[in-house]
Parts: C-alpha cells; sequence; structure tokens
C-alpha cells in the first residue's frame, strides 16, 4: 500500500464572511462517525499528522460496503463553512459529501496515530489542530460546568487538560454515573485522542484535551480529594514566608505574591485559626509564614493553582495598598516568557458587555479600538452599582448590547483566558467610575464602521453585511405559518422593516421598526469563530430597558440563497411567540 500521506487536491478553510462560496474537494483522512454527541467526520491526513475534524454531511447510501467505523477514506465534495459544534470537537468546516472511497480498513485511526506516535511533527499553524493517540490515568474533576483531567504519572501530577468521553467510555461511565457533572474527582484510567492546537475548557486555561474513547478503569472509591489528603500526609512541606498584597473579594481570599518587586498572578488564602487584625484595609500589603500547597480553586475571579494555609500573619501594612503599588512600580524590563502571566494596573474606558460565556471588557482610546478582556466585577461592585433600578453587575445580570463605562482595576495577560481561550487578557474592576446605559458597543461598532468603511479589534476586521444592499428595499412572504410578509430596507448596519399579516383580505396585524446588526454576525475578513457564518442577525431597537430586555423581534438573514437564487429570512416574533421562515419575493 502506498504510504500513508494525504492526496490532497484542493483544502480551503473558508475564513471570509461574505456570500459564501461551495469549494470543490478531494481529500483524504480517517472517517469517523459519533463526535461525542453524534455526527460523521472526516479527520485529514498531511504528512502523516492527523488534524482536527471537518464535518460531513452525507446521505447513508453513499457510506460504501465494507466500511468500518475511522477507515482510511477518499471523499469528493463541497467545503463550507460549519453550521455546529459537537460535544467533543470544535468544529470550523464542513463537506457535502458527494462520494466516499474506501482506501484501507485495516489501518484504522488508532492504529495509525500508534504507528506514528514517536515521529517529529511540524509546527502548527494558527487555527490547526492536532490529533495524538493518547493513555492516561488520573482524575477527573467538575468545576463551574465544566470537566477537567488531572493527569498522573507514577503517581504525580504532571499535567492538567480538558477531558470528553466518547462513545463506549461514556456508555460505560454513565453505568456508574449517569450524570457525570456529580462524579467529582474520580479516578479514571483510559485511552483516546489528545486534542492539541488552542485553548480548551470553559476557563480555556487547558493547552490539550483529552477523548477518552475507552475507558478501562473508574473507581468511585479512590478520589482526588483522597490523593491530596495523602499527599499532605505523607510530604513534609516546608513553611514558608511571603509577602504581597491580601485581598477580599467575596468568598475569596487572595494573595498576591511580591517577588523580585513585581506583584505576581494570586494565590488563594486558607487562614485557618488566623484572623485579620481590626481595622485592616482591603488589598494591604501583608507578611505570611505558613505551607503552600498546590491546589487548583475558583471562587469568584481568579483561576488559580495554589493555596497558602497560613500559621501566622506576621505584619499587615494598611498604607500600602495593590492597584496603588501596580499604578506606581509595575515596570517589567523583560519580555514576557512562555506560560509567563503578568499584572498590571487597569484605567480605560469602554464597553462592558455580557452575552452568553462571553462577559467581556471593549476598552477604546480615541474612539478607537485598543484591547478586549475576559471581565469580572469585585463583589462589592456588584453588589454597589445600581443600573435601571436593578442591582448587581457581572455574571448575574445581561448587558447583551454592552453598556459604556469608565472603569478602574487590574488586567492579567500572558495566556489564554475565557470560554475557549477566547480572550487574550483578564480584567478584574473593583470600580466604575462612569457608565451610561445610552451608549451601545453594538451602536459604537456600527458606528465606525459607517465612518471608516470597517471596523477592526484585535482578531477581526468587520464590515457590513453585503446579501442586503445598501438602500434596496427587498420583500419577503412567510412559506408556511401565516399569511404574513416583511419589507426591509438596510441602511449601514440597520434594517427598517415593516411586518404585516394578513386574514384573507384584511390586515389583521401590522407594526413597523428598525433592528440593529449583533455585531459579531457582521461580514469578517477573517475568523477562527464559526458559530455564526451562516447567518446575519438583526435584533430590535425598541426595547423595554436598553439594558437587560432581549430583542422582541429578531430577523435571521442566511448568507446561502436557496435553489433559486432568492434570499431567504426567518423571524423569531416575541411579540406573538412565535419562528417561521420566509422567501424573498421579486418584483
Amino acid at each position: 500500500m502506498k504510504k500513508y500521506l494525504t492526496l490532497l487536491l484542493l483544502l480551503v478553510s473558508v475564513c471570509f464572511y461574505g456570500q459564501e462560496e461551495e469549494r470543490e474537494i478531494v481529500i483524504e483522512g480517517f472517517y469517523k462517525i459519533s463526535l461525542g454527541g453524534g455526527g460523521h467526520a472526516l479527520f485529514p491526513v498531511v504528512n502523516n499528522t492527523v488534524n482536527g475534524p471537518i464535518n460531513l454531511e452525507i446521505e447513508r447510501y453513499k457510506i460504501p460496503n465494507g466500511f468500518v467505523n475511522t477507515a482510511w477514506v477518499r471523499i469528493k465534495g463541497k467545503i463550507l463553512r460549519a453550521k455546529y459544534n459537537y460535544d467533543c470537537y470544535y468544529i470550523k468546516n464542513r463537506i457535502v459529501v458527494d462520494e466516499v472511497m474506501l482506501i484501507d480498513t485495516t489501518m484504522l485511526m488508532e492504529k495509525f496515530l500508534k504507528k506514528h506516535a514517536d515521529e517529529k511533527k511540524e509546527a502548527l499553524n494558527e487555527g490547526e489542530e492536532r490529533i495524538e493517540y493518547f493513555e492516561g490515568e488520573g482524575f477527573y474533576n467538575e468545576r463551574y460546568g465544566e470537566l477537567y483531567f488531572v493527569e498522573l504519572k507514577d503517581g504525580e501530577v504532571i499535567d492538567t487538560l480538558g477531558i470528553c468521553f466518547e462513545g463506549r467510555a461514556s456508555r460505560k461511565h454513565s453505568e456508574v454515573y449517569p450524570d457525570k457533572f456529580t462524579a467529582n474527582g474520580v479516578y479514571v484510567k483510559g485511552s483516546g485522542f489528545k486534542i492539541t492546537g488552542r485553548s480548551y475548557g470553559l476557563s480555556g486555561e487547558y493547552d490539550s484535551q483529552f477523548n477518552i474513547s475507552e475507558l478501562k478503569v473508574i473507581d468511585t472509591n479512590y478520589t482526588f480529594y483522597n490523593y491530596q489528603q495523602d499527599r499532605v500526609n505523607k510530604e513534609k512541606q516546608g513553611v514558608v514566608e511571603v509577602e504581597g498584597f491580601y485581598k477580599i473579594n467575596g468568598r475569596e481570599n487572595l494573595f498576591f505574591p511580591l517577588k523580585d518587586s513585581l506583584v505576581q498572578v494570586p494565590i488563594i488564602v486558607d487562614l485557618k485559626n488566623n484572623k485579620l487584625p481590626d481595622g485592616f484595609v482591603n488589598t494591604s500589603f501583608v507578611r505570611l509564614k505558613g505551607k503552600l500547597i498546590e491546589q487548583r480553586s475558583f471562587f469568584e475571579s481568579y483561576f488559580t493553582k495554589y493555596t497558602i494555609e497560613v500559621d501566622e500573619i506576621i505584619e499587615v501594612y494598611n498604607n500600602h495598598l495593590l492597584e496603588d503599588y501596580l499604578k506606581k512600580y509595575q515596570v517589567y524590563k523583560t519580555e514576557l516568557k512562555e506560560d509567563e502571566q503578568r499584572l498590571e494596573y487597569f484605567e480605560e474606558e469602554g464597553y462592558y458587555s455580557g452575552p452568553f460565556e462571553g462577559y467581556t471588557f471593549v476598552w477604546i482610546k480615541d474612539r478607537e479600538y485598543k484591547g478586549e478582556g475576559w471581565a469580572f466585577f469585585d463583589e462589592d461592585v456588584k453588589q454597589n452599582v445600581v443600573v435601571e433600578g436593578k442591582m448587581g453587575l457581572g455574571i448575574k445580570s445581561s448587558f447583551n448590547r454592552g453598556i459604556y463605562m469608565k472603569v478602574k482595576g487590574i488586567r492579567t495577560y500572558g495566556k489564554r483566558y475565557g470560554h475557549f481561550g477566547g480572550w487574550k487578557s483578564q480584567v478584574n474592576i473593583s470600580k466604575v467610575v462612569e457608565f451610561d446605559i445610552n451608549k451601545s458597543l453594538w451602536e459604537f461598532i456600527e458606528g465606525k464602521i459607517r465612518e471608516n468603511g470597517f471596523y477592526k479589534d484585535d482578531g477581526e476586521k468587520l464590515t457590513f453585511p453585503k446579501i442586503l444592499e445598501e438602500g434596496k428595499t427587498y420583500a419577503f412572504k412567510a412559506v408556511a405559518v401565516c399569511d404574513c410578509t416583511l419589507e426591509a430596507k438596510r441602511t449601514g448596519g440597520y434594517i427598517d422593516y415593516t411586518f404585516t399579516e394578513k386574514d384573507g383580505a384584511d390586515i389583521k396585524n401590522s407594526f413597523s421598526g428598525r433592528l440593529i446588526t449583533n455585531p459579531w454576525t457582521y461580514d469578517k475578513e477573517q475568523s477562527e469563530n464559526s458559530w455564526f457564518n451562516y447567518r446575519i442577525t438583526y435584533e430590535s431597537v425598541e426595547t423595554e430597558s436598553q439594558v437587560y430586555d432581549s430583542s422582541k423581534f429578531t430577523v435571521q438573514v442566511y448568507r446561502e440563497k436557496d435553489e433559486n437564487g432568492n434570499i431567504t429570512i426567518a423571524i423569531e416574533d416575541y411579540i406573538n411567540q412565535r419562528e417561521f421562515g420566509l422567501t424573498e419575493v421579486k418584483n
């Protein structure tokens, strides 16, 4: 048999957000059914390296006789942007399959990965993922709805990875624990695939993910807590004296160590039976004596790796505070090293938004984008800032369109932060100096595109969607549900519309309004995000609250036209609690 190299005639990663083209492709790799949540996928092979999956859209009759799961195949079809992700995989592209040709049903994916495991791999390009065979033992843990795996080797913790159970492993696990999220710290041993190439986990703090397909051992009597307690009992951990800044934030007791005159990322403080002195001022400089223990934690705002169990509070200096020190003395004289995290004082103006799993602060300077970070508010800020008569900021509230703020706090950078590692920094806000609910991020972005022709942030260049021409009036008619029509005209990032519903010759319902583009669905020059590729979302401007209320009338415009070349849209009518599709009617 020929060498296991991919015959790749054309592999196009579609990353332009205009009218999507169908690209013909012939590609080889491993065909896998079920992705830890259903679905078919091809794992392409390039230079003996298995890359991240491409979703396959295929009629079952096209799967050839004699096919076995993860067989080596050649696929012909059309490549487009992906519409969906799966439980265990991040999917960027999909192939609408025309033909599948079996090449080898004996050299399956796992066997291939084992065969080439020791070969030197080429460096990954940005956005690429690599699949490798992996065997591991350790503990899988749950934290705030996220599963992660603490890997053991020779009884020592050597790494922490994201984790996902596939196929047989998921079924075997369910026999012991129907709900994976209740099995906190359970020992497992298994094999499967290790994925690298981006950040993994809800927090984005893991460099790889373990997808278990064969669960060999699951021991409910041996937990991570037991392991940690054994280590504490067996090891004589030395007592250390440390100095830094002590911050109380809700349930968090944080200690920011000072090393070589620079403030480091925080660790958790366990005071045990000790008490802070009367008159303690929050974020004061302190000296502590105690035991340093490796223990990952998250309470309110920081993912920490260590805890200090305090035996003695040696000194407290109430006139030396954390943010004052950062502002005056936190000066770095060397280049940022790999895996190093740094802190800096943060005082900026911008917009805070709170969409699903993406609480973000975008800061601007001279009305231009400057940066963005995964945002947290200190607990006292959340309790003391009142917006439209409602108390609370941050994850407890929804600020879908972003509200203007001037803030102070701390920025942490040096790794990836947030869901899927989507941010290059984390912003912890300790004070809101000013806010204005009449200024939204969506309107700011729309205005910048209108002014410059584009809006450029850290990773993407946004432009107005072109599927609807500027200034042209379109008519759409419902294909079912009701005798409904929608007239729409796009001006910049807005749509002015009139919706009409008839009952025979009578007009049953009619209203007009204005919609604004959800900026994350604008046309994009280049992006790794595939969630919104296939449609543009327009949401109503008219809401009872600019801050908390969701859109009352939403229009989704699909970038792919139908077989007759007409534009199709979908309406989410929250006024009448219904959803339905409409098709363009041409004069």
